[in-house]
């Protein structure tokens, strides 16, 4: 499954930290734990890396990419790519728009 898309969001910053600068870089890593409901009931695990970079002061780039092994030998990869940027609208609230592409 292929797909594009574009998120819009305002990001509350936490309660005191006024004005403060928030940073668009990172690196993270999840242990995925899958439970699919329905007929069948398909379990499954994986891990997750997903990471951005902060560009300049308004835009950044992101990936994320996770790899998932479910029951009955059904294996799933998933890899993400996109671009943001930001914006401040107020000392606690920043505007974020991302345009992603997934596979």
């Amino acid at each position: 499954m292929k797909g594009l898309t574009l998120i819009a969001s305002a990001c509350l910053l936490a309660p005191g930290a006024a004005f403060a600068q928030m940073s668009y870089t990172f690196v993270e890593g999840s242990i995925v734990d899958i439970e699919l409901d329905g007929p069948g009931n398909v379990d499954g695990d994986g891990i997750e890396i997903a990471g951005a970079y902060e560009l300049d002061d308004r835009f950044f780039v992101l990936g994320r990419w996770q790899d998932q092994d479910f029951d009955r030998g059904i294996d799933g990869r998933f890899i993400e790519l996109g671009a943001g940027l930001h914006y401040a609208l107020n000392e606690t609230v920043d505007f974020v728009a991302t345009l992603t592409y997934f596979d």
